[in-house]
């Protein structure tokens, strides 16, 4: 462990490679990249009445709503096609779950580089329960033959974070999570992660692994127009979304919403009149009164 703050920032990456290719003597190894859409961030939010209780609204109105591929599952599907640019990954699969609209981020991903795409197919209230997602995305990583999972660290509607270490302890696989560099080697990834307090982690996690990978890890690709063509060519499979029967239901079954609201505003500022000299001592008063700073002679 090391302070970033006082020493250059490391650079775990290889040299890029031109195309894809694989190290001799090893068996092909295959990425899944776990992409979510999410509501747009400059949509307008509002609480949604007809889904309400007697307390209040439980979700927000999604009929006002843009949709996007979540930001942080960007920097996901540009490490994993990195990997396979660097030599140890042969094909990248793209895989979400949601409504038949979610779709769309499949070809987003697919467009910038991805060969297929699986799409668990599910409304969007079976998204809420984390756990009852990542059984469902397992099952898909273990249908797609792959070794290597990169997902985002978070989702920026649901915040939850839980995901990625979800699918590696189905799975029984290595886990790392806030991945701020990835490095290939041998039968293993090396990895940076971001501690708090401005330090960094260097890790290795042996095959199969899955890592969370935090915003800043690479710069995501834009889709290219030759991209964008292609991806029309490309294969998505659609699977039923499979919850656990003791999780199935509205909102995930074990997971529920029970109310939203907006947070109370309170005054945070007021204004202080009179001349300069007043307001100036009338400030210093109430700092020092706040802060219970008191000067030799003071009572």
């Amino acid at each position: 462990m090391a302070d970033a703050a006082s020493r250059p920032r490391r650079n775990l990456a290889p040299a890029r490679a031109a195309g894809h290719h694989t190290r001799r003597g090893r068996a092909p190894l295959n990425a899944v990249a776990l992409v979510k859409q999410v509501p747009d961030r400059n949509s307008a939010f509002r609480p949604d009445a007809d889904r309400a209780t007697e307390d209040g609204p439980v979700w927000i109105d999604e009929r006002s709503l843009g949709y996007g591929i979540n930001d942080y599952d960007r920097y996901a599907v540009e490490a994993a096609l990195r990997l396979r640019e660097d030599g140890p990954v042969e094909e990248v699969v793209v895989v979400t779950a949601g409504p038949e609209e979610a779709g769309q981020v499949l070809r987003t991903c697919l467009a910038m580089g991805a060969d297929r795409a699986v799409h668990l197919r599910c409304e969007r209230d079976d998204l809420a329960d984390p756990f009852a997602v990542a059984a469902a995305l397992s099952g898909a990583v273990t249908r797609c033959g792959a070794q290597i999972v990169t997902a985002g660290l978070l989702s920026e509607d649901s915040g939850h974070g839980q995901v990625g270490g979800l699918v590696a302890g189905l799975l029984g696989w290595a886990w790392a999570s806030a991945v701020t560099a990835i490095r290939p080697e041998d039968g293993r990834l090396v990895v940076e992660r971001e501690l708090d307090g401005g330090r960094a982690a260097v890790v290795e996690l042996r095959l199969p692994a899955v890592v969370a990978v935090q915003t800043g890890v690479n710069t995501p690709r834009y889709a290219s127009l030759r991209g964008i063509m292609a991806a029309r060519r490309k294969p998505v499979e659609t699977l039923e979304f499979g919850t656990p029967p003791e999780r199935s239901g509205a909102a995930g079954g074990s997971f529920e919403r029970f109310l939203l609201e907006r947070p109370q505003r309170a005054q945070t500022a007021e204004i202080l009149t009179g001349s300069a000299e007043e307001t100036a001592a009338e400030l210093v008063g109430r700092i020092r009164s706040g802060a219970g700073i008191t000067f030799p002679g003071e009572s």
